[in-house]
């Protein structure tokens, strides 16, 4: 999974939380950043 489209909610500082909750249940979960790239 790749997560995007935050909420303003989320701070910088929360997003290892963010993507550790996500991997809970999607363990190959990635949080997408401006310009990433991802090879699917």
């Amino acid at each position: 999974m790749i997560a995007t489209h935050f909420s303003s909610r989320y701070l910088p500082q929360d997003m290892a939380r963010l993507l550790a909750e996500c991997q809970s249940i999607f363990p190959a979960t990635e949080l997408a950043q401006d310009f990433a790239v991802f090879t699917l």
